[in-house]
């Protein structure tokens, strides 16, 4: 009988997936050539207990001035295999305003109703818009990005952070090739208001900001900071810049609790940035590393498995230039007894690295 039934159920299948892709003699429907159904599987760990959401808090769309509707935003972040993004579109800028006509909030509810159907987080953001010293200013996490649009820039700050804004400094870089860090941004970071900064957007990155990380404290980020479409800038797997969040749960909540608590890093182009104990506990769960024989009496070869898409790069001491671990890929590498190994992707500040000791 049982026999019979899972026969009855396979033939079943056979007969519903054959008229899924056969309409008829004239239509054959070949599913598998759209992207759309298709989401890139990012191998990248869970540490210390959380879960690791892939995230881009820095999204425009064509009700501002990027060239791709909310919906499709959040489509293409599933496709690329992101667990959460920002819509935060400018609040000053309005590219298409004579054939779009909506509110600040506008597109963010279009994209909210888009992740829910697919399971993508999506939190309300805006960006303020303004010239240098202040820049621009990402307000991640409020409720009515209307109430921003106002003419002083420093009121748009405060009504963000009266509605609990974690408040995110843009490409510190832009538009003047120069990443200063300004008495404005110096007096938020001192009252608490300004905890994040753009180590990575788009493209480039600012080195000086790795120490700015480091010396006020702020959350670092690498974001798309996306206006095309992200086939056409990010076409390869995995190449999308990304902020690894640290999260108790897989929600839009778990994710403010874990930035206020300085649980991420910025993930760019092959590189990590951002605390040491992060960066050490990614390493622990991406690589594996064992010894597998004495080479001489002062080196002993090491394999180091590199499980997940990360890419890493390490340089003993004793080497001229670092070796890469390719993703899914192992290399055998000799070390000397207690020499440092820098792996020179895991940034800590500017020109300084994640180093270890493979045996004392």
């Amino acid at each position: 009988m049982r026999k019979n039934l899972t026969l009855a159920f396979f033939a079943l299948f056979c007969a519903l997936t054959a008229a899924a892709q056969l309409h008829n003699d004239d239509v054959h429907v070949h599913e598998a050539v759209s992207r759309q159904n298709y989401r890139q599987y990012l191998r990248i760990p869970d540490i210390g207990g959380y879960i690791t959401l892939k995230c881009d808090f820095h999204v425009h769309s064509d009700i501002s001035d990027g060239q791709v509707w909310p919906v499709g935003r959040v489509n293409e972040a599933w496709n690329d295999g992101l667990d959460a993004i920002a819509m935060t579109d400018h609040i000053e800028v309005h590219k298409n305003a004579d054939i779009i006509r909506c509110g600040l909030n506008k597109p963010y509810e279009l994209a909210k109703a888009r992740g829910d159907m697919i399971g993508m987080i999506v939190i309300p953001g805006a960006e303020i818009t303004r010239k240098k010293p202040l820049g621009h200013i990402c307000t991640l996490f409020i409720r009515d990005a209307d109430k921003l649009d106002v003419e002083d820039e420093m009121q748009a700050v405060e009504e963000a952070c009266r509605q609990g804004a974690f408040l995110l400094w843009n490409h510190p870089g832009y538009p003047d090739r120069k990443s200063d860090i300004y008495p404005v941004h110096e007096r938020l970071i001192a009252q608490g208001k300004l905890r994040g900064v753009e180590v990575f957007n788009k493209t480039e990155s600012y080195p000086r900001t790795f120490d700015y990380a480091v010396q006020y404290g702020l959350v670092p980020f690498a974001n798309s900071d996306i206006h095309y479409m992200s086939g056409s800038i990010y076409p390869v797997r995995g190449s999308r810049p990304m902020t690894l969040v640290f999260a108790t749960a897989r929600t839009a909540g778990a994710i403010h609790e874990a930035l206020l608590a300085g649980r991420a890093l910025a993930c760019f182009d092959g590189n990590l940035m951002g605390r040491g104990e992060y960066i050490g506990q990614m390493i622990d769960a991406a690589l594996e590393i064992r010894e597998i024989r004495q080479a001489s009496k002062t080196k002993r070869t090491f394999e180091i498995a590199n499980k997940s898409d990360l890419r890493f790069a390490v340089r003993p001491a004793s080497y001229d230039y670092p070796m890469p671990v390719y993703a899914g890929q192992v290399l055998r590498i000799d070390i000397t007894q207690g020499e440092e190994v820098e792996f020179t992707n895991c940034i800590l500040g500017k020109g300084r690295y994640y180093t270890r000791i493979f045996w004392e």
